[in-house]
């Protein structure tokens, strides 16, 4: 197999990875038996509690510093939890069953 075969490969095993990770997070992770690991520490980072609250699993990625050294006043009128810790576990539209629910989370 060449070089750009093994590469394509590789982009279908990572596209499928990717898909399925898409899949759990919109999916409130509801998978059989699928729980937080034994050993989770990063209660800081994602905050809830319980399984049935929005902040309970991994949501979003922390901004990038490019972000926050160029555009921090409008990085922080974005979201309230803008460049804290718990800003990974802030809920993404589609976790709000309304508009004023998600709004309460970022403003």
């Amino acid at each position: 197999m060449s070089f750009l075969g093994t590469m394509d490969v590789f982009e279908d095993i990572y596209a499928g990875y990717e898909q399925k990770l898409r899949r759990m997070r919109r999916l409130d992770y509801d998978y059989v038996d699928y729980d937080r690991p034994q050993d989770f520490t990063a209660v800081s980072k994602i905050v809830g509690t319980s399984k049935n609250e929005p902040t309970y699993w991994f949501r979003r990625f922390s901004q990038s510093t490019h972000e926050s050294n160029y555009n921090l006043t409008q990085l922080k009128a974005s979201n309230k939890q803008a460049m804290t810790d718990p800003i990974w576990s802030c809920p993404v539209w589609w976790d709000c069953a309304t508009d004023n629910e998600y709004y309460g989370y970022i403003k």
